[in-house]
């Protein structure tokens, strides 16, 4: 029993062996649990199950199609061309790091600003090396244009154009559902496509799905069999140099398993650790709890500076420190590091959804 769990059960007149002796047991988290709250409790923790069924999905082998095995193939030999739509803070550096692992990508952004500077080898985001960007188009990795008919060439296509907010602050998916139908023009066999943008759940279901499975259908190409879909959520935070697009973990779910599966080796070839969930819902909903988790602590630390503001002779910076202490207490030390890491104390509150728009409220309502 750690001491928080300790204190409060001496606090209530009662010890782990007064608690045992009533037929309690202590749960693991320090509450108590009876006999008959025993029986009805699950066989598993919420985080074993997850445990349990992401090993599940990472070790179970997947059938594939001729298509698949194709493009998987091509994946892993790494001849496979890279579609990038969308050549800002997101796919850029996703461009890039393909670019660098030996990739042929196809970049395509409307800015015509963009492209001009991408075609000089000029960079123009602050988490992308200015070399790397130079290097990429030096060698023919990566082309740029202002159109779609270079998608046609794409095996893999990620969309990572901007999801804004209106007036109403009602998500605008606009960018996502142009960029789909464009893409759909171009809809072949053995293509995979990958939505990055941050949005709502359901976004991929119910949005970019329809208008690609109209295009496959007057091609006779079924989604799973002969071409594929998935979402992997964007995890860059703007200005950290520790974690960059190339060892950030990756989620992906895809429509089918031969979807995830395609999705998952061609993110693992940038990156280290992938993480698989059942659908692209569950994909979408990961980004939106990551999203608000962030934005609560940030918050929060923010409030709790401004109390020690107000107190005088306290730092808020020293108490976090204290806080990551772990001994059984307080919080995992990467959540409080990275929210004092994100935190601005005295900007405002908009700072908190610094790199993703503010859909959170909106999108769960």
């Amino acid at each position: 029993m750690d001491d928080a769990s300790e204190a409060a059960a001496s606090s209530n007149g009662a010890s782990s062996n007064d608690a045992s002796s009533n037929g309690a047991s202590p749960r693991g988290n320090g509450a108590f649990t009876t006999e008959n709250d025993a029986a009805q409790a699950p066989s598993a923790t919420p985080s074993a199950a997850a445990a349990s069924l992401a090993e599940e999905q990472e070790e179970r082998p997947v059938s594939l199609s001729g298509p698949a095995r194709a493009l998987a193939k091509k994946i892993d030999d790494r001849t496979a061309v890279i579609g990038v739509v969308g050549l800002g803070y997101v796919g850029l550096p996703l461009a890039v790091e393909y670019a660098k692992e030996g990739f042929a990508v196809q970049g395509i952004d409307l800015n015509e600003e963009r492209v001009e500077k991408l075609r000089a080898g000029r960079n123009y985001i602050d988490d992308v090396d200015d070399e790397d960007v130079a290097q990429a188009v030096d060698d023919d990795r990566l082309a740029v244009h202002t159109d779609f008919a270079a998608a046609g060439e794409a095996d893999v296509v990620f969309i990572c154009v901007p999801t804004p907010v209106t007036p109403h602050k009602d998500p605008d998916t606009s960018y996502i559902e142009t960029a789909t139908e464009a893409l759909a023009d171009h809809l072949r066999a053995g293509q995979l496509v990958v939505l990055r943008s941050t949005t709502y759940p359901k976004t991929t279901d119910e949005l970019v799905r329809p208008l690609l499975e109209e295009a496959a259908a007057e091609r006779d190409l079924s989604l799973g069999r002969d071409w594929f879909l998935a979402f992997s959520p964007e995890r860059i935070d703007p200005g950290n140099e520790q974690f960059t697009a190339a060892n950030t973990p990756v989620v992906v779910g895809g429509v089918t398993e031969a979807c995830t599966e395609l999705a998952a080796r061609a993110s693992k070839q940038i990156v280290a650790q992938v993480h698989r969930v059942s659908s692209p819902t569950a994909a979408e909903m990961e980004k939106l709890l990551e999203n608000i988790f962030r934005s609560v602590n940030i918050a929060l630390v923010n409030e709790l500076a401004r109390l020690c503001d107000r107190i005088g002779g306290v730092s808020i910076w020293e108490v976090v420190e204290a806080a990551v202490g772990r001994s059984g207490h307080g919080r995992p030390p990467h959540e409080l590091r990275v929210t004092k890491a994100s935190a601005a104390v005295g900007l405002p509150a908009a700072r908190v959804h610094r790199s993703c728009p503010p859909l959170e409220p909106i999108s769960h309502s």
